[in-house]
């Protein structure tokens, strides 16, 4: 039986029409057996001629028509809608993309401008330090350029003063030869007697002056005409004293004591000798 014959029996049962409209084949079936099981009879008169059941099914089909056709354009809303959807979704999507790609281009360009910047700071950085490297260099070279400047100049002055230093030993050596040979023939040498040593200075000077000889030879010019006591005192002299001849001096009338009492015991036994005259006697006594 078709589903139009079957909504036509419900129908005649007591169903409303409406709602019998919206039932599937299923639905219609399982009503139908209802109504056979109940032995149920129709609610309405003997059943429709003919006409009015092609009547009832042309309705049925046309409000099943409208009904699929609204069915149908719901469908197709909802597939327009879900199109539609779809098509925000892969605008979304190529936007998304886009937007992506965008921002991982812009990245590539900050990363390329960053590593540009990188780069240049460290070539730059590697010039400074080259530069750097170059100015220790150079200065390294001037240092070493002076050392050997100021070790060439030292040299060249110590040469210098080696010379001045050796001619004047030998000027001096030469000087020393000469006054010494110039005394030797009038300086008297030193007595044993302490009292002797006053004279001996008073004389040695004297002879300083007449033959003008230098302050710097006149104490190494006594040394050979010391008695041994004064030697033994000399030698126990440092260089700086014994290299001038007024330490040398008071060094040894210190070292030797002389008082008063020994000025006057040499002044009360000084005799005129025989190679002296009364003249020179007086000086050879002299204690002071």
């Amino acid at each position: 039986m078709s589903d139009e014959r079957l909504r036509v029996k419900l129908v005649t049962y007591g169903y409303e029409e409406k709602t019998v409209l919206t039932w599937e084949r299923e639905d219609l079936l399982a009503r139908y057996a209802e109504v056979m099981t109940a032995e149920a009879r129709p609610k309405v008169g003997p059943v429709a001629a003919d006409s009015e059941v092609k009547k009832m099914r042309l309705e049925l089909k046309r409000q099943k028509l409208e009904f699929e056709m609204r069915q149908a354009e719901a469908e197709t809303i909802e597939r327009e809608r879900q199109i539609e959807l779809e098509k925000q979704k892969l605008e979304f999507k190529a936007q998304k993309a886009k937007s992506e790609r965008v921002k991982r281009d812009r990245q590539g360009e900050k990363q390329d401008v960053l590593k540009r910047e990188r780069l240049a700071f460290e070539r730059h950085e590697k010039e400074k330090q080259l530069e750097l490297e170059k100015q220790r260099i150079e200065l390294k070279n001037m240092k070493a350029e002076s050392k050997k400047q100021k070790w060439m100049a030292e040299k060249a002055l110590k040469k210098v003063q080696s010379e001045k230093e050796k001619t004047r030993q030998n000027d001096g050596a030469v000087s020393a030869k000469k006054y010494a040979d110039a005394i030797r023939k009038c300086i008297v040498p030193m007595g044993l007697d302490q009292i002797d040593a006053v004279a001996f200075f008073q004389r040695a000077e004297k002879l300083f002056v007449s033959y003008g000889i230098p302050k710097e030879l006149q104490a190494n010019l006594i040394g050979p005409y010391l008695n041994q006591n004064a030697k033994q005192i000399w030698a126990r002299l440092s260089p700086e004293v014994t290299s001038v001849y007024d330490d040398v001096k008071g060094a040894i009338l210190r070292e030797m004591k002389l008082s008063a009492a020994a000025y006057l015991q040499r002044f009360n036994t000084c005799v005129k000798t025989d190679d002296e005259t009364y003249c020179h006697m007086p000086q050879n006594c002299a204690v002071c």
